[in-house]
């Protein structure tokens, strides 16, 4: 078993685990705080250990972090407090990355309304599919947090059920209309 830390936010949605990623001030954990509200749970935010068992993926918190959420304008709130304990789990499985980035001109929102930046991610030799969702600082995060996710279930269930999630992202990878490089 190997272990690792790296910056981001671990939630559960909609049965997929998924890993935030972005600069601080982003938006992660206010997105998470909204999710919440929509069924997400939490599994991490800010820090999220990395380990490897049975050759999947999983994700967690801190002993310190856990039931943690640090909002901007908001402070350290327990979760658990505002909603119960049914939004926390202390692991998950990583399923999908989504790279949180702030536009740095009008041209890098409008690319992606072509195409999601579709790709692969390395984590303790673990290959999982990412997506670079970029953003404006006026937009909800959480609602295109939330969209995303809803996409790559549509992507993954346009397949045969029985075929798992990576080889589904190998065949999305592999359509041009869908990769941007």
């Amino acid at each position: 078993m190997s272990l690792n830390s790296i910056h981001g936010t671990l939630i559960q949605l909609y049965g997929y685990g998924v890993l935030l990623e972005g600069e601080s001030g982003i938006g992660k954990s206010l997105a998470t705080l909204a999710l919440l509200k929509k069924g997400a749970q939490l599994i991490s935010d800010d820090i999220v250990h990395l380990e490897i068992l049975k050759e999947a993926l999983i994700g967690s918190a801190p002993k310190n972090l856990y039931d943690v959420l640090e909002v901007r304008g908001l402070g350290l709130i327990r979760p658990s407090e505002y909603f119960g304990s049914i939004v926390l789990r202390h692991s998950y499985p990583i399923h999908l990355i989504l790279k949180l980035e702030l536009a740095k001109k009008p041209d890098d929102f409008q690319q992606q309304r072509i195409s999601p930046l579709l790709d692969w991610c390395y984590y303790l030799n673990q290959r999982r599919p990412c997506m670079t969702v970029i953003i404006t600082e006026s937009q909800a995060v959480a609602s295109f947090i939330h969209d995303a996710v809803c996409y790559w279930h549509l992507l993954t269930q346009r397949e045969d059920t029985c075929t798992s999630s990576l080889s589904v992202a190998d065949q999305v990878l592999e359509k041009p209309f869908l990769y941007t490089p």
